[in-house]
């Protein structure tokens, strides 16, 4: 299981590195979703949060809040319970 976590570690580092050097990058921003019901749908909640225009806009203005990330996620189109979610900056 050791090796497996390694190979998992550099692949992470190189996928971020590839992301880091991208042209006109400014800012690496992680997602993660915990909790949802699948896999399917974290992906679907994080790929929103990720291709949102107004996220990506906030991020880059330093100035990210709680309603633009949850407008985010209501488009993901996964259903949601508003009352659970946190959204850590």
């Amino acid at each position: 299981m050791g090796a497996i976590k390694a190979v998992f570690d550099v692949m992470k580092k190189l996928a971020l590195k590839l992301v880091e050097d991208g042209e006109g990058a400014r800012k690496v921003v992680e997602i993660r979703v915990e909790g949802a019901r699948s896999l399917a749908a974290a992906k679907k909640v994080a790929s929103s949060i990720a291709n949102s225009q107004l996220v990506k806009t906030a991020f880059f203005g330093e100035d990210p809040n709680f309603r633009q990330i949850m407008a985010a996620i209501g488009y993901a189109g996964v259903p949601i319970n508003c009352a659970t979610v946190d959204v850590f900056v």
